[in-house]
């Protein structure tokens, strides 16, 4: 069962499945089961949207952070969670631990700035309908 917080590897091409990034949940799943919002987590390089900078110290427990990353807003992305366990299920997406509260938060903080001018409408909509920006 995904709740908030839940981090996913997720493919970013079927027909290059080596190429994954690993993607937050932060809308709250089984508040609205069609319209589950996630957003990628990057290595930061200083040339992408710096909205919201994660430290592995800050990300205590995730070992899938090792270097200074960011969230990629303007890639945030929702579909359903039925769709998401069923990927999961069958190991095409692989569930990795939560990334804490206070980087949940964090990444939050960032959406509502983001909401203006990168986050997808859409993922901005079901953020501000569970009134989590």
């Amino acid at each position: 069962m995904l709740s908030q917080g839940d981090v996913i590897l997720i493919p970013d091409d079927p027909r290059n499945p080596e190429q994954k990034h690993n993607h937050v949940v932060i809308s709250h799943p089984h508040k609205d089961p069609v319209n589950v919002v996630l957003v990628p987590i990057v290595t930061y390089d200083g040339t992408q949207d710096d909205t919201c900078i994660l430290e592995p110290t800050e990300c205590l427990g995730c070992a899938y952070i090792r270097h200074t990353s960011c969230i990629e807003y303007r890639k945030g992305n929702t579909t359903t969670l039925a769709l998401l366990e069923a990927k999961i299920r069958n190991n095409i997406f692989f569930k990795k631990a939560p990334i804490g509260a206070a980087a949940v938060e964090k990444i939050l903080t960032g959406a509502k700035d983001a909401a203006d001018y990168s986050l997808p409408k859409k993922c901005s909509l079901v953020l501000s309908r569970q009134s989590l920006i």
